[in-house]
């Protein structure tokens, strides 16, 4: 049976966005506002499996979520097929300091931190992937053609949906960055507003970089990277250290996700991208 007033604080154990010494006044006050609170070590795992506890929360009169940007957390639960009632949630952001200081005083205790200690980090994978933020896709199927890693699908009425969270690629926001409407949020992302927070209508400098993906990942750059030589990053040709350096750059993929591309990503990326152009 749901709570009527509940607390939800994710510890995002994967990631320091919070300062230690904000994360124990936290859990501190939580632990000691006498309301039913839940403490999960990472809320993206959560909903990306799809937890019953996201429906139970979901249902208590109010709840209030303490994690990060409110965007983020509302697509986050419609990833984990849960809906948000506005009126009923009060979303409070860990990662502003500020706001921090403001969740304490509304918890409204003052107590000594507890001991200190780490974060319980997931064994295994690192929940970093897509949600999208449907109030703002236009459905495009810019991301779903460009992703290289089968993290997008189409759902059974046609709509781009993320529907293997686990193929992505830990700390690669490059579908954000192509996308045209900024709808695809990575939570655990720092700059805004791939990692949630609200786009910014009035700015001359446009929320995303409206690449032309087509023209940066080409069947040249697969060829380079099917041919890497043995004991060199790339082939012999050093302009493919350019072609991927401005790959890296513009799509924020990091090097070390360029350097784990199989020939199964290879050739599935060449598909989509023949798929894109016709």
């Amino acid at each position: 049976m749901p709570d009527k007033k509940h607390i939800l604080y994710c510890d995002c154990a994967c990631y320091d966005f919070v300062a230690q010494d904000s994360r124990q006044r936290l859990i501190s006050a939580i632990e000691n506002c006498g309301l039913p609170y839940s403490i999960v070590p990472d809320l993206c795992k959560l909903c990306a499996d799809g937890d019953d506890k996201l429906r139970l929360w979901a249902e208590s009169e109010k709840l209030t979520v303490i994690a990060c940007y409110p965007r983020a957390i509302k697509w986050l639960f419609r990833a984990g097929r849960v809906e948000l009632k506005d009126e009923k949630v009060d979303f409070a952001n860990a990662r502003n300091q500020r706001e921090v200081e403001n969740i304490l005083e509304r918890l409204a205790r003052n107590v000594s931190p507890p001991k200190a200690s780490k974060p319980e980090k997931p064994s295994g994978w690192i929940p970093w992937f897509p949600v999208i933020d449907y109030s703002r896709c236009v459905n495009c199927k810019k991301c779903l053609n460009f992703c290289l890693f089968g993290t997008y699908a189409l759902s059974s009425e046609g709509q781009v949906e993320v529907k293997n969270p686990r193929a992505c690629k830990t700390n690669c926001p490059a579908c954000a960055r192509i996308c045209p409407q900024s709808a695809i949020i990575f939570p655990k992302h720092n700059a805004s507003p791939i990692n949630g927070d609200q786009p910014d209508t009035n700015s001359k400098i446009p929320n995303n970089m409206n690449i032309d993906y087509s023209r940066l990942v080409t069947d040249n750059i697969y060829e380079k990277l099917k041919n890497r030589g043995k004991g060199k990053r790339f082939s012999a040709d050093t302009s493919s250290e350019c072609d991927l350096e401005e790959l890296q750059k513009k799509l924020g993929i990091p090097a070390d996700v360029i350097a784990t591309f199989s020939p199964q990503d290879i050739s599935r990326a060449r598909e989509q991208l023949k798929e894109s152009k016709d």
